[in-house]
């Protein structure tokens, strides 16, 4: 603690007045009421000190670098908007007057015409009740494990990019007429970063291996399925690892 010339200043405390024998907070120097103090491992500190350190000591982070995640989720948000949008378009609400499926689904003629938010509004459609639930049901099963894993700001990028690379996937190597709605390169994505997060924990692969076979196989059985866009939502693979982990360091909260 010093005292001498600083002594000599009046410091006005909110809970004790005036004093003309003020201390300085051994870590920020600042002048302090002598009874606002308290004594730390070496010197005293001020309450705003004592506050501060008390908010970084709760800041918990998971091994990727991310804030740990507590309360709602970026993955229940999106299952939420998807349902939300689902409804509307069943219900047959039109925007502009154009049904919500003719104003916002990834038509190519429309994207190569300049619409390019298409291939991101698309990704929130779906075709039928079935392939909202299974896409539903992934988000659900794997999004909260990968966004603990990750922390919001990373979870929200890589759901957006991989929605983002399957649309343009579908696009660029899809028939020059077609059309094509849902969530499935974002929860591709999501798959490839689970099975990265698996591997860095040394947890057991085999079950996400295991799905993603099996669903890249129904990718290639149905003519209907837009294998494209499910294999550009995984186009973050790098190596052995996807680049959005490596967003670890660019992307700190």
């Amino acid at each position: 603690m010093s005292e001498g010339a600083d002594n000599q200043a009046v410091v006005h405390c909110r809970q004790h007045g005036p004093t003309d024998r003020p201390l300085a907070c051994t870590r920020c120097d600042t002048l302090t009421c002598p009874q606002c103090l308290t004594p730390a491992a070496v010197g005293s500190h001020c309450p705003d000190c004592i506050r501060s350190g008390a908010r970084s000591q709760r800041v918990v982070r998971t091994p990727f670098g991310a804030r740990a995640v507590a309360g709602w989720h970026v993955s229940t948000v999106l299952v939420m908007a998807n349902v939300a949008i689902y409804i509307a378009e069943s219900a047959g609400v039109k925007i502009g007057g154009q049904t919500i499926l003719t104003r916002f689904e990834l038509f190519h003629p429309l994207v190569a015409g300049g619409d390019w938010w298409r291939l991101l509004t698309s990704t929130f459609l779906h075709g039928s009740v079935i392939h909202l639930a299974f896409n539903m049901a992934a988000l659900i099963a794997f999004g909260p494990q990968v966004e603990v894993a990750m922390g919001r700001v990373r979870f929200a990028a890589l759901y957006f990019l991989a929605a983002l690379g399957g649309s343009v996937a579908g696009y660029v190597f899809g028939p020059p007429g077609g059309a094509s709605v849902g969530a499935s390169g974002a929860i591709f994505g999501i798959f490839a970063a689970y099975f990265v997060i698996a591997r860095r924990v040394g947890a057991d692969t085999t079950p996400i291996v295991a799905l993603l076979g099996i669903n890249l196989l129904f990718s290639f059985a149905s003519p209907i399925i837009d294998w494209r866009g499910h294999f550009g939502g995984m186009v973050a693979l790098h190596g052995d690892d996807i680049v959005l982990v490596a967003l670890d360091d660019a992307l700190r909260e």
